[in-house]
């Protein structure tokens, strides 16, 4: 073998390796995230989705960020197949997080969304948390401003 192609093998083989690597990391996030959601969402989806505001909620985010290890276009990849794992996780029935009725009515308003590393978490010395960066965040959108006045007097 010459030494382009032996190269080549230890650049596939090292290749496979980070790949194996960043699934067994991504499983690990998903996991984690899993257990606060089993916690977290019904709380959430019975103050949003409840009689009194659920008129008022247009959309339920879920957004994963990454680190910034990588290109932007494979974190990008990245973070949206988690947003989705995310999403399908929540909208399992079997899970039995929430009621099955909060679940018809989380599926008309739940996006996922993918942000690559476009929103890092710093540390107080200016450089990139890479753990910190890596995150699950959920929002909420409300129908518009003069909703928001609404909710405050209530």
């Amino acid at each position: 073998m010459n030494k382009r192609n032996r190269l080549k093998t230890v650049r596939s083989q090292n290749e496979k390796v980070a790949r194996s690597f960043r699934k067994k990391q991504n499983m690990r996030v998903v996991y984690s995230c899993m257990l606060t959601i089993n916690q977290f969402l019904p709380k959430y989806c019975s103050v949003l989705l409840s009689d009194d505001y659920r008129e008022y909620v247009s959309e339920i985010i879920i957004e994963e960020h990454t680190d910034t290890n990588g290109s932007y276009i494979y974190n990008l990849e990245l973070s949206q197949h988690r947003a989705f794992s995310v999403a399908k996780y929540c909208l399992t029935e079997s899970n039995g997080i929430i009621s099955s009725g909060q679940e018809d009515q989380l599926r008309i308003v739940l996006t996922a969304n993918g942000k690559s590393y476009s929103n890092p978490v710093y540390k107080k010395d200016g450089t990139v948390d890479m753990a910190a960066s890596r995150r699950v965040e959920i929002k909420f959108r409300l129908q518009d401003d003069e909703m928001m006045d609404i909710l405050k007097d209530k």
